[in-house]
């Protein structure tokens, strides 16, 4: 039921993916304590999954405090659910424009983490991008190039170049370049991103749209008219 939920979830059909994630949380709690970390996983995906809608935001910090108070108090500080909760709290926290909320929370998980899993580890890797996207948003660009890198380069190597997360990282340096004014190290990255999105998401995917976009801007600043065209029609196509 609960990966019923996450196909639904990956399809963009959110009303299905809650409905299935509440039936989740309702049969694991009737069998498995509240603090369990099967029950606490599957709440974090809920929190998730209204952390990613404008109005649900209050649901979903309500959740995640629910979930990160209830595995921190039972399960402890160290413990994999509750480095996850933390992880995807934070995230929200980054989403919803509470800055140092947000710093706190990752820079935390990403020190545990780090001791906890390895350097290597996707949760930390996951941990490293979100932070270096904060260090983004405040204008922190050195601290983001840093992170972010270190982060991309590890992913390509432990998750592979065609993963989900390294598909992300990627486009948050190619943004950092792009606020930079730094168009000649964006393109490089965006062209690779255009690859990696409609290879692991399909050309028709709201996620491919970005790189095709800033790729556009690219080339258009440079005069390069074709290019920009060429890329501004993919879009139109999506």
């Amino acid at each position: 039921m609960f990966n019923l939920g996450n196909i639904y979830y990956r399809q963009g059909n959110y009303d299905k993916a809650e409905s299935f994630y509440i039936k989740s949380i309702d049969s694991a709690r009737s069998v498995l304590e509240a603090s369990h970390p099967t029950v606490l996983g599957y709440v974090n995906n809920l929190a998730h999954l209204y952390s990613c809608n404008i109005m649900q935001y209050e649901r979903a910090e309500a959740l995640f405090k629910e979930a990160s108070d209830l595995s921190m108090s039972t399960l402890g500080q160290h413990d994999p659910t509750t480095l996850m909760i933390m992880s995807s709290f934070g995230r929200h926290y980054l989403r919803v424009a509470k800055y140092s909320e947000a710093k706190a929370m990752l820079t935390g998980c990403l020190t545990t983490l780090t001791v906890t899993l390895g350097p290597n580890h996707p949760d930390n890797l996951v941990s490293m991008a979100d932070l270096g996207a904060l260090y983004l948003t405040e204008g922190n660009y050195h601290e983001s190039e840093q992170l972010l890198i270190t982060c991309l380069n590890t992913q390509k190597v432990a998750l592979g170049r065609l993963h989900s997360d390294t598909f992300t990282t990627m486009n948050t340096l190619a943004n950092l370049y792009i606020v930079q004014e730094r168009d000649e190290e964006a393109e490089p990255l965006l062209l690779e991103a255009r690859e990696i999105g409609t290879l692991i998401h399909g050309p028709m995917h709201v996620d491919t749209i970005g790189p095709l976009v800033h790729l556009a801007s690219i080339y258009s600043n440079r005069f390069m008219y074709d290019k920009a065209f060429f890329n501004l029609f993919l879009v139109c196509t999506i």
